[in-house]
């Protein structure tokens, strides 16, 4: 019979982690996507057991586990979470995981599951049979922080040396008894009647992402079921690559980081659907001009900040409409190709408000080196009085609002330079628009055909009309016109009216006749 052995997490990472830190099904995925990266896997294959969700299944081809790092894994999982920053994997994949935290993730999905692994050139396998019902005890919710004191919430049964080829080498993680909330959220026939009619994936068809990116496009991901948002927030935050045309249609924006996605060889396949971030800008037909409906903005650094070297890229996109689905909204801080958190609609708490231009505004911040002692122990969110965290804020904020120093204008200046010279062609358009509307009534009227002229040189009359040469000559400076654009509008017109009348009617009560039928016509 093989051994029982406790799992002992210790007080102050089980207090945090028992909260339940992982909110959705994808935030708790990730964790063993990124130990599959970290494995210098090729190839992740998740099973969710759709459409009943009784059991999920997590394989990858990663150079696996001897049944000695396991015991070491769970011995260590209640200690130190950090790692040296700056490590690689063989393939040279920056480490993004830790293996600890990942099989607590799964303690959030589900109570019991199996770890079955394999090294190259072993021969054998183990199989681990983890039982993590101590997890969810009262006792385990009702932890204060701060202690160091070791809980034990679980046990595990480990069968060694079992007969496997010799060449394989893989993890493989099933996921049973699952966590009833979990389980709920992701039966189609869950949620709230509100939720509107789901997207069919075509499973094995290379377009059904990017499909169902555009049907994304006038919906709010929190609409659709939780199993079409369970793909898309793996898509978000796993290392896979982009979307073909993404982050932006016709743009090469972040092509170093990229390259290096699409050169790290690392799928994801989820119920057969290869994933891909499915982020795709403009996300509005539209949406056409760039430096006219949208633009792009680079953000960078790289220096040492409080002895530590801090190195980040990234972009800010901005388009003249609200970004949709919203979950785009805000700027979404990647650590070595991990996702922190979701997207920040706060944009790192920027400090002044922008109303609505908040929500025309996405970016991606990838941080190559450095901020990873800001991380909190869920992997989700920062300790704000990091030196690293408060220079990315600093670089983030002079992007946004300007820089005094260098004089150099800031996105939001950008934004309502656009707006003005919108609006500004838009009442050229409407007054163009207008003045045909009132030379087309002339010719009705009169049978005669003008062209009206603006000048701004300074005349004593606002209007002035020569029949001879069928011109209508508007002084737009004169000051008898009003501000205001309606009434500037009607007194235009009220004014040709009159000086129509007057280069065809020969006598006082003439002019006066045909004044009041241009206008009452016309």
């Amino acid at each position: 019979m093989p051994e029982t052995i406790p799992i002992k997490v210790a007080v102050s990472v089980l207090a945090d982690i028992s909260l339940g830190i992982y909110r959705t099904p994808a935030n708790a995925l990730k964790e063993l996507v990124s130990n599959a990266f970290d494995a210098d896997a090729t190839r992740v294959v998740i099973n969710t057991g759709f459409p009943y969700f009784r059991t999920m299944i997590c394989r990858d081809n990663g150079h696996g586990m001897s049944p000695g790092e396991f015991r070491d894994i769970m011995e260590k999982i209640g200690g130190s979470i950090k790692r040296k920053e700056g490590q690689h994997t063989d393939k040279g994949r920056p480490i993004i995981g830790k293996i600890g935290i990942g099989i607590l993730a799964v303690a959030q999905i589900c109570r019991r599951f199996t770890i079955i692994s394999s090294q190259r050139g072993s021969g054998t396998k183990f199989e681990a049979r983890v039982d993590f019902t101590g997890f969810a005890t009262p006792e385990a919710r009702e932890i204060s922080l701060g202690s160091e004191e070791a809980k034990e919430i679980g046990s595990y049964e480990l069968f060694d040396d079992l007969p496997e080829e010799s060449d394989a080498h893989y993890t493989k993680i099933i996921l049973e008894d699952i966590e009833p909330g979990f389980r709920e959220r992701l039966l189609e026939a869950s949620g709230p009647e509100t939720k509107i009619s789901e997207y069919e994936f075509e499973k094995g068809d290379p377009k059904a992402l990017s499909d169902f990116v555009d049907w994304l496009t006038k919906k709010s991901v929190r609409q659709i079921s939780d199993y079409n948002r369970l793909l898309w927030e793996l898509g978000v935050i796993c290392p896979v690559p982009y979307l073909e045309d993404g982050p932006i249609k016709g743009h090469d924006v972040i092509p170093d980081i990229k390259r290096i996605l699409l050169d790290y060889d690392f799928t994801v396949k989820i119920d057969g659907l290869e994933l891909r971030k499915p982020i795709l800008f403009p996300t509005s037909p539209e949406i056409r001009n760039k430096g006219e409906d949208y633009e792009i903005y680079d953000v960078e650094f790289d220096d040492m900040v409080e002895d530590r070297r801090l190195v980040f890229n990234g972009y800010i996109y901005y388009q003249r409409k609200a970004i949709w689905p919203p979950e785009l909204r805000g700027l979404l801080v990647r650590i070595r190709n991990v996702v922190i958190g979701m997207y920040d609609k706060s944009l790192l708490n920027y400090p002044r408000q922008q109303g609505p231009r908040m929500a025309m505004l996405s970016g991606e911040i990838y941080v190559k080196q450095g901020l990873e002692e800001a991380l909190n122990v869920d992997r989700n969110s920062f300790r704000e009085t990091d030196p690293h965290y408060i220079k990315l804020q600093e670089v983030v904020y002079r992007r946004l609002g300007g820089d005094k120093e260098t004089k150099t204008a800031g996105i939001f200046s950008d934004i309502s330079k656009y707006s003005r010279e919108r609006n500004v062609a838009r009442r050229m358009k409407e007054e163009m628009q207008a003045r045909k509307e009132v030379l087309a009534n002339i010719e009705a009227l009169l049978g005669i055909s003008f062209e009206i002229e603006s000048c701004e040189d300074e005349s004593p009359v606002p209007v002035e009309v020569d029949m001879d040469n069928g011109t209508i000559v508007i002084y737009e400076g004169h000051p008898m016109f009003p501000r205001a654009k309606a009434a500037r509008r009607l007194f235009e017109r009220v004014l040709i009216a009159y000086e129509l009348a007057n280069g065809v009617a020969d006598s006082k009560d003439a002019v006066r006749e045909e004044f009041y039928r241009l206008l009452m016509e016309g």
